[in-house]
C-alpha cells in the first residue's frame, strides 16, 4: 500500500519524484534481503516503485515532445499515472510525439497485448484511423516508424488489418496530391503492403481469419485490393519517370496508354520517332501489359498529322493485321500532296495480296487498303501533272 500510495504522490519535479523513489526501492531490496518470511508482497512492491522510476523518463520525454506544460509537473505525472496507455498514446500522436508513442507501445501496451490482443487493435485504431489524423505529416512518420513493426501488426484482428490498408491507400494518395512525391508514395505505399501481406499470409496458415469477427465483410476484403493497385499505378508511374524521363502531373492524370502516347509527343522530328519506340516505347508497353502495337495503332489514327502517322506505323507497328488497319484510315484520311512517309507506304502495299487470308474480316481490310493504295497513288500522280 505504501508502495502504491508513494507512485501516486504529487511530487514538485521529476528531481524529488526520482530520489524518493529510489529510496524506497532501496528500503524495499533491504527488505527482501533481511525478511525471512514469505517475500512475494515485498517483491510486488519493488516492481511498482521500479515501474515509478522508470516511467520518470517517459513521462519527461512525451512532455518535452508534446510540449504540453499547461498542468504543473505534479499534477500532469498524476494524470500520467492514473490515464490509460492507449489514451496517452492517441494524445500523444495527435501532437506529434512519435518516440513517445512508439515507448508507450513498448513499455505499456505491447506486454498486455500478448494475452489480449483487441488492445493492438484499439492502439492503431485510437493512434492513427481517425479521420482528422490523415493531413498529418506526422502520424506518417508515426506509422513508418511505430504502427507498422512486426510486433505490433501480431496483435491486429482483421478488420483492423483492413482499416490499416484503406488508411494508408488515403496517406499514399495525399502524398501524391500534396507533395506530388511519387517515389516517397510509392515506398510507403510498398512497406505497408509487404507487411499486410505478410501478416495475412501468417493468419491464414494459421486459419486466424476464421476467428475474426462476423463483421468481417468483402468490403473489408477490398480494401487490401484498393491498395495493391493504387501501389502498381505508382510503379509504374515512378518507372516512366526514372527508366523512361516521363514525368506525369499527377496521379489521376496517369493511363496507361495515354502515358504511352505522351512518349511518342515529346519527340518533335518524325526522323527520330524509330528510336523512340525502341528504347522507350515497347519497354513501357512491356512493363504495363499492354500491346506496343495496339497503342501505336491507336496513336496514329488519332493524330491529324499525316508524315508523323505515317512514319509511326513504317517504324513501329509490327502486327501485320494492326499495321494494315492502321494504314487504311490514314489513307482515307489523307489529302495531296502527300509526305514522302506516306508515299513509302503506298509503294509497300501496291503489290498487296489479297485472296489468301484465313481471316474473313482480315480480307475486307485488304480488299479496301488495295483500293485506297491505287487511289492515293493515282492522286499523287496527278497532283504532280498538276
Amino acid at each position: 500500500q505504501i508502495a502504491t500510495n508513494v507512485t501516486r504522490y504529487e511530487f514538485s519535479g521529476p528531481t524529488e519524484a526520482t530520489e524518493v523513489l529510489m529510496a524506497v526501492a532501496r528500503g524495499l531490496e533491504y527488505l527482501v534481503k533481511n525478511t525471512q518470511k514469505d517475500q512475494g508482497h515485498l517483491r510486488d512492491a519493488l516492481v511498482v516503485v521500479r515501474d515509478a522510476t522508470d516511467s520518470i523518463a517517459c513521462f519527461e520525454r512525451l512532455r518535452k515532445e508534446s510540449g504540453n506544460q499547461s498542468l504543473g509537473w505534479g499534477r500532469a505525472w498524476l494524470q500520467f499515472r492514473r490515464s490509460d496507455a492507449i489514451d496517452v498514446a492517441a494524445q500523444a500522436a495527435e501532437s506529434g510525439a512519435i518516440r513517445s508513442v512508439r515507448e508507450l507501445w513498448l513499455r505499456y501496451i505491447r506486454p498486455k497485448c500478448i494475452t489480449k490482443v483487441a488492445l493492438g487493435s484499439a492502439f492503431v485504431t485510437r493512434c492513427l484511423l481517425r479521420k482528422d489524423h490523415l493531413a498529418d505529416d506526422n502520424l506518417l512518420q508515426l506509422a513508418v516508424r511505430c504502427i507498422f513493426l512486426d510486433d505490433v501488426l501480431d496483435t491486429l484482428d482483421s478488420i483492423s488489418l483492413a482499416r490499416l490498408a484503406a488508411w494508408a491507400k488515403t496517406i499514399v494518395e495525399r502524398i501524391c496530391l500534396d507533395e506530388h512525391n511519387f517515389e516517397r508514395a510509392l515506398k510507403f505505399g510498398q512497406r505497408v503492403l509487404t507487411l499486410l501481406r505478410r501478416r495475412l499470409a501468417v493468419a491464414t496458415e494459421s486459419r486466424w481469419l476464421l476467428m475474426s469477427e462476423h463483421a468481417y465483410t468483402e468490403e473489408h476484403r477490398s480494401d487490401l485490393s484498393e491498395l495493391q493497385r493504387l501501389v502498381s499505378r505508382l510503379d509504374r508511374l515512378v518507372e516512366l519517370k526514372t527508366r523512361h524521363g516521363l514525368t506525369l502531373g499527377s496521379l489521376d492524370s496517369y493511363d496507361e496508354k495515354a502515358s504511352v502516347a505522351a512518349l511518342l509527343e515529346r519527340v518533335r522530328e518524325p526522323s527520330f520517332l524509330e528510336a523512340e519506340i525502341d528504347h522507350h516505347v515497347r519497354p513501357a508497353c512491356q512493363a504495363q501489359g499492354i500491346s506496343a502495337d495496339s497503342v501505336l495503332a491507336s496513336y496514329a489514327t488519332s493524330i491529324i498529322d499525316y508524315d508523323r502517322a505515317a512514319q509511326v506505323i513504317l517504324c513501329g507497328i509490327k502486327d501485320q493485321r494492326q499495321r494494315a488497319r492502321a494504314t487504311l484510315d490514314l489513307m482515307k484520311r489523307c489529302e495531296p500532296p502527300y509526305p514522302a512517309s506516306v508515299l513509302k507506304l503506298v509503294s509497300e502495299y501496291e503489290e498487296i495480296c489479297v485472296g489468301q487470308d484465313d481471316n474473313p474480316a482480315h480480307e475486307e481490310i485488304l480488299y479496301a487498303l488495295r483500293d485506297a493504295v491505287r487511289l492515293t497513288a493515282l492522286a499523287d500522280v496527278a497532283t504532280r501533272a498538276g
